[in-house]
C-alpha cells in the first residue's frame, strides 16, 4: 500500500471541489426553502430534500439527476392514486400499502432513476388515510416540491459551468498522478528494512471524487453535442477514471513486490524502479495539463527486460526478472492514459 507523505492524501483540486460543492449546497437549500415560501407550498422542506439529493458538481449531471427524481416521483403518484382507488373500492389498507411500495422498490432495483417512486407512492396512499388533503392533492404537491427543489439545485450550479468539467477533472489526474510519483520515490528511497506501504484505501477514496466528476464531465458533453446530426466520439472521462485506478494498483503491486523481496534483490530493484516510473507518471501528468508527451520510454525498457544467462546476470539484470511483469502492467495503463489525453474534446463544453 502506498504511505502517504501527505496528511490524509488531500489533494488542492479536492480542497476546491469540496467547497464549491458545500457552497452549492447551502445555496440550493436557502433558494428551495425561499421558493418554496414563494409559491406557498405547504412543506417546504420537501424542496430543501430534494435539492439536497439531486446536486451534482455539474449542471448537467444535476439536471440528469433531478429528472430521475421527478419521472420516479410522477410514477409513484400514479401508482399509488391506482391502489388508492382500488383501497375505496374494498381492497385491504395495509396490503394495498406494502403490495404498491414493495412492487416499486423492486422494480427501482432493475431501474435506478427510479428510486423516488416507492417512497412517494408510500407518502401519497398514507395521506389517504387522513382527512386533511385528498391523494390527488398530495400527489400534486409532492411532484411541484419536488420540482423546485430541482429548479433550485440547476440554478445554484450554473455560476460554475464555466469551469469547464472536463479541464478539472483533467486537472484533478493530473494531481493524483504527481502525489503517487512523490510517493513512489519516497518510498523506493527509504532504506528503512520495512519501507512504506501505498495506502491504497485512502487513494480509492480519493478516485471515488474523479470519478463522479469524470461521469460528469462526459454527460456534460453528451447535452452540448446532444441534437447534432454528426456528433464526434468524445474521450470518456469515466473511462479515464478507471485508467487511473488500474495505475494505483499497478503501483501498489510493485510496491508490495519490492516489500517481499530478499534485501539483495529488493534494493536494486528499487533503484532501478524510482527514475523511470517517477518520471512517467510526472510526464503523463504533464500530459493531462497539455504541457508535454507522456516520456514511458525508460519504463517500457524495463518491462521488456529479461533475465541473463546464468552466472552472468548483475543486480540490475536480476532485479529486473522480478519487476518485468508489473512494469509491463503498469506501461499498458499509461500508455493508455496518454492516448486517452491525445484524443479530442468537445470544444464547447
Amino acid at each position: 500500500m502506498f504511505m502517504g507523505t501527505r496528511s490524509q492524501g488531500s489533494a488542492p483540486w479536492r480542497a476546491r471541489m469540496s467547497a464549491r460543492s458545500g457552497w452549492q449546497l447551502a445555496a440550493g437549500v436557502v433558494l428551495a426553502w425561499a421558493l418554496s415560501r414563494l409559491l406557498q407550498l405547504p412543506s417546504g422542506w420537501w424542496a430543501v430534500m430534494s435539492t439536497l439529493i439531486v446536486v451534482r458538481p455539474g449542471t448537467a449531471s444535476t439536471l440528469d439527476a433531478g429528472w430521475d427524481r421527478v419521472r420516479g416521483a410522477a410514477l409513484g403518484s400514479v401508482v399509488a392514486l391506482l391502489g388508492v382507488g382500488l383501497q375505496a373500492r374494498g381492497l385491504n389498507a395495509v396490503a394495498g400499502t406494502l403490495a404498491v411500495v414493495g412492487a416499486l422498490a423492486f422494480a427501482s432495483t432493475w431501474a435506478p432513476g427510479l428510486r423516488s417512486a416507492p417512497i412517494t407512492a408510500l407518502i401519497v396512499m398514507q395521506a389517504s388515510a387522513t382527512a386533511d388533503h385528498s391523494a390527488w392533492h398530495v400527489a400534486l404537491l409532492r411532484i411541484v416540491e419536488i420540482g423546485v427543489g430541482v429548479l433550485a439545485g440547476v440554478l445554484v450550479t450554473l455560476p460554475g459551468s464555466g469551469l469547464h468539467a472536463r479541464k478539472r477533472f483533467d486537472a484533478g489526474c493530473a494531481e493524483q498522478l504527481r502525489q503517487w510519483a512523490d510517493e513512489f520515490a519516497a518510498m523506493t528511497s527509504s532504506a528503512a528494512d520495512s519501507p512504506p506501504a501505498i495506502d491504497v484505501r485512502r487513494w480509492r477514496t480519493a478516485l471515488v471524487g474523479l470519478g463522479m466528476l469524470g461521469r460528469s464531465a462526459d454527460l456534460q458533453v453528451r447535452c452540448v453535442l446532444r441534437g447534432r446530426r454528426t456528433a464526434p466520439a468524445t474521450p470518456s472521462c469515466e473511462f479515464a477514471a478507471r485508467l487511473l485506478g488500474r495505475t494505483l494498483t499497478d503501483l501498489s503491486a510493485l510496491a508490495r513486490l519490492i516489500a517481499i523481496l530478499p534485501s539483495e534483490v529488493a534494493t536494486p530493484a528499487a533503484s532501478a524502479l524510482r527514475g523511470p516510473v517517477v518520471r512517467a507518471l510526472v510526464s503523463t501528468s504533464e500530459t493531462l495539463m497539455g504541457k508535454g508527451r507522456a516520456d514511458l520510454a525508460a519504463l517500457q525498457g524495463l518491462a521488456l527486460m529479461r533475465p541473463a544467462a546464468p552466472g552472468g546476470q548483475g543486480a540490475a539484470s536480476s532485479a529486473a526478472q522480478w519487476v518485468a511483469p508489473g512494469v509491463a502492467l503498469l506501461v499498458q495503463d499509461l500508455t493508455a492514459l496518454a492516448r486517452w489525453c491525445a484524443e479530442p474534446v468537445a470544444s464547447d463544453h
